[in-house]
């Protein structure tokens, strides 16, 4: 639609989509104003429920006129699909600023204070929202909160101010109303009336943002569950963990006023937001205000950050530098970039001093100064990808072409002038080069002289990257284990000197570590957390150790955490005051969208599933008009089916335990999908299940690593993995286990079988460095597709032209041809369609994300996109 003129509203593009529209910014060629315009989906233009969903937001909204209320200008069709005109904000949801992390104290009161006076305002025009939550509260770039969607929100009889008399003030429309017994809203944010169905007031709205201020003041959801049973027990019958476990730097006035918010029983609430905003402008004030008597250390800070903040933010053009000032003897968190989910930051290393940061993205390195405005880029360097800062001034990066292994450049910081090393990571002092092998990592002098094997990665465990210590005399490295049948074992830290001599290790824990790095001689700053299914939650520990005998000596300080997140990429200044981390946090959604007559086109994209949560899609029903996927919506991992012409989805399986990678047989009547403990990616069974749900059926028991696809003509097979060697096996989807195939070798991805049943393809594995080893393989894929009979004979091998590591393999649906996903740091993730002569053909393009893959209908008409997000940022920890 960009370029076209709604009424008299010119698109000028993109700015979102979500499950009630998609967003477009626009220009009011009267007014000449910039303008948001908000379709509803095309699937959903004759849907009564959500026109009258659609129509109620624009009502509500325009009947109120306060500036933390996003404005409604206008409303009207186009095409046969209503559309909403309103102003166009810039900044991001609260949701997304606060990214699982508490806000600084005076940020969080003038934000409340905002939010309480727009909700006062809507509750005195009649009016209670029903739906507030961090994702529904958008923060502009110059710190003013509005409220936004009203999709949900009901008038209610009020009583009016003026003179306190009776008068009613009531909104016309009795089709806003909704049942008594009918929960609506987002249960994670909703009060205990509202999910038992009740008949609600404005004290729901209270209670809602009762919960909002919780989070906002520790980072963390009040009721968190795996389920929603488990939320609504919570919500119904717990209070939430006490502020002061979380953030004991709340004020207690403020914890005050959460906790009568969060008061189950609405009378004894706040029973106006008036009230409710008076208390916290009240505490605003006095937060703000010196006193003259002796100030608390956080009042203290709250004044010292205002003061600072104002000349502290440098505007990037491809991401931001903030921080903010931490009080002395506490620590804080700032961020150091905010580069868009489309272009995540790959790498990052603090500079020695710790005043600048250095950090690559797709479009390659850029150096800047955390306290300051200046920011360079670094010419031809798209594709490379930070590693770390020495204290000569250069910037050490990697660059990986396609098919090859990476390659080490030095760059230097003032001059922007680049070396290229070779196959080695070069130490600090420059007298020696480390190799990572993918099974182990070696060590050579700088000349590539007394080349050794330092320490082995055996499969199948994996290493977080060496560091060295301060004087560069040793290196500390971390190795997590795992095993097929328990999981997550443990991880150890170790430390040895290059010049040899056994490695001493030095702690051991039930976690996963993922980095670590010398804060000082006697202390490490390691980045670990519990092996969970989709749900990730690292911190960062400081480890103190003898400086005598390199062993622990203790046990490790948490110095921050995230939540569903993973932290890489540890580094920290020289004189150990600050720490950098990459914080990473996904998401996946399922796409579909409309394929050519020739399967190497794909007609836009539009996305199927529209919660938060993991949803990856591995298979369509025999009519084509629904996709299986799996997603941990619930908590754990399931298998659900979504017709294309639907919101939402019927979950085909439950239970503890998860179920992931549904396939269809050949006959369209089962689901077979691999069953799993949720903590460890391990397959201990094939079950199938009726594609319109039902009672499940194990079809295979207890086995390994195993995975299956099936054919349209009827063959299925089952793959048993023993790290890059594969056993391939018939499989019966009602008998279980056949007789052996072949063997295959050298496998870096999934063996998909043909359409017809008769060939075999995956992606070969190469022997190249890798960071981090996947479970199922010992070695990276490459670019090599190897395609085989039934016999296990090679047919044909060809290399992908133009591709770095393809990760995922499926047959296209006439079986002469593949769709592969192409990871590449120079041209993001790419899902490909490749003939048998590696001829490639641009699918889809997903700049922010680690992998995608195409499932194609049985008919030939659509494919099922696995799409995905990536937040990727460096932060900095300091005061701890």
């Amino acid at each position: 639609m960009i370029g076209e003129v709604v009424s008299h509203y010119r698109i000028v593009g993109e700015l979102g989509a979500g499950g009630m529209g998609v967003v477009y910014r626009g220009e009011d060629v009267r007014l000449d104003r910039p303008v948001a315009i908000k379709f509803l989906p095309e699937r959903l233009a004759e849907n009564t429920e959500a026109l009258e969903r659609f129509r109620r937001e624009a009502r509500t909204a325009s009947a109120l006129n306060h500036p933390g209320i996003c404005t409604i200008f206008d409303i009207g069709r186009h095409g046969g699909r209503p559309f909403l005109v309103m102003e166009l904000l810039e900044g991001a949801t609260l949701k997304e600023r606060m990214a699982g992390v508490a806000v600084e104290e005076q940020k969080l009161l003038d934000w409340a204070v905002q939010i309480a006076d727009a909700l006062d305002a809507a509750h005195q025009r009649g009016i209670i929202h029903r739906d507030i939550k961090p994702s529904n509260l958008f923060v502009t770039t110059r710190g003013h909160v509005k409220i936004l969607d009203f999709g949900l929100a009901r008038p209610v009889a009020v009583k009016s101010r003026a003179g306190g008399g009776s008068d009613e003030t009531t909104i016309s429309g009795s089709d806003f109303g909704t049942l008594p017994g009918s929960a609506l809203g987002t249960l994670n944010y909703m009060s205990p009336e509202q999910a038992r169905g009740e008949e609600l007031d404005a004290r729901t709205d209270i209670f809602s943002f009762g919960l909002v201020l919780y989070e906002m003041a520790t980072g963390r959801e009040a009721f968190p569950g795996g389920t929603p049973a488990i939320v609504i027990d919570k919500l119904l019958n717990d209070n939430p963990r006490p502020i002061d476990d979380l953030n004991p730097r709340v004020p207690e006035e403020l914890q005050r006023i959460i906790g009568r918010c969060l008061m189950k029983d609405r009378e004894r609430r706040y029973q106006t937001t008036a009230e409710l905003h008076a208390d916290l402008e009240a505490l605003c004030a006095a937060s703000a205000r010196p006193s003259s008597g002796r100030r608390s250390p956080l009042l203290m800070a709250g004044a010292i950050a205002a003061a600072v903040v104002l000349s502290a933010i440098v505007l990037l053009s491809r991401g931001h530098l903030t921080f903010t000032t931490n009080p002395p003897g506490e620590a804080t968190l700032r961020a150091l970039t905010a580069n868009p989910s489309d272009m995540p930051v790959t790498g990052q290393a603090l500079s020695p001093d710790g005043r600048s940061v250095a950090f690559s993205d797709v479009r390659g390195v850029h150096i800047g100064e955390v306290r300051g405005a200046a920011m360079r880029d670094i010419a031809e360097t798209a594709g490379f990808v930070v590693r770390s800062w020495y204290p000569n001034g250069m910037v050490v990066a990697t660059r990986t072409e396609p098919g090859l292994p990476p390659v080490t450049w030095t760059i230097d910081s003032r001059s922007g002038a680049m070396h290229r090393v070779g196959a080695g990571i070069p130490s600090p002092d420059g007298a020696w080069l480390l190799y990572d092998r993918g099974t182990a990592i070696w060590i050579s002098e700088a000349s590539g002289a007394n080349m050794r094997q330092l320490f082995a990665i055996p499969p199948p465990t994996y290493a977080a990257p060496p560091a060295w210590s301060p004087d560069a005399r040793r290196l500390a490295y971390a190795i997590t284990t795992l095993d097929e049948r328990v999981g997550l074992v443990g991880a150890t830290i170790s430390i040895v000197d290059p010049l040899g001599g056994p490695a001493t290790t030095v702690f051991t824990t039930k976690m996963a570590i993922e980095a670590l790095d010398w804060i000082a001689p006697d202390r490490l700053v390691v980045a670990m957390g519990p092996w969970t299914a989709g749900h990730p939650e690292d911190s960062l520990w400081i480890l103190p150790l003898d400086p005598r005998t390199f062993r622990a000596a203790g046990q490790p300080r948490k110095a921050a955490s995230w939540i569903d997140s993973m932290l890489t990429n540890v580094h920290v200044s020289q004189d150990g005051r600050r720490i950098s981390v990459l914080r990473q946090h996904g998401q996946s959604d399922v796409y579909i969208g409309r394929l050519s007559a020739d399967g190497l086109k794909m007609d836009g994209a539009r996305r199927l599933t529209l919660d938060e949560r993991e949803d990856q899609p591995t298979a369509w029903t025999a009519d084509s008009r629904a996709v299986l996927f799996f997603s941990n919506r619930s908590g754990v991992f399931q298998v659900y089916r979504q017709d294309l012409d639907k919101d939402t989805a019927v979950a085909l399986t439950f239970g503890p335990l998860m179920a992931v990678g549904p396939r269809i047989t050949a006959d369209g009547r089962w689901a077979l999908y691999n069953v799993m403990p949720t903590n460890r990616p391990v397959s201990i069974a094939i079950r199938r299940v009726s594609v319109d749900g039902g009672r499940p059926y194990e079809v295979v028991g207890d086995e390994k690593q195993a995975d299956f696809r099936c054919s349209r003509a009827g063959p299925c097979m089952m793959q048993t993995f023993r790290g890059t060697d594969v056993e391939v096996d018939a499989l019966d989807p009602i008998k279980g286990r056949g007789p052996k195939l072949f063997e295959a070798h050298d496998v870096g991805t999934q063996i998909d079988i043909s359409p017809d049943g008769k060939l075999f393809a995956w992606a070969v594995a190469v022997d190249s460095s890798s960071e981090q080893i996947p479970i199922a393989a010992t070695r990276p894929p490459g670019n090599r597709i190897r395609v085989v009979d039934a016999q296990g004979r090679t047919v044909r091998e060809f290399v992908v032209q133009g591709t770095s590591t393809l990760n995922t393999l499926d047959w296209a649906r006439d079986g002469r041809g593949l769709y592969v996903g192409d990871v590449s740091p120079s041209m993001g993730v790419r899902l490909l369609h490749t003939d048998l002569q590696g001829r490639p053909t641009l699918i889809w393009r997903q700049p922010g994300s680690t992998q995608t893959w195409g499932i194609p209908s049985p008919n030939g008409k659509w494919i099922a996109c696995a799409g995905a997000t990536m937040d990727s940022n460096a932060w900095m920890l300091e005061g701890f």
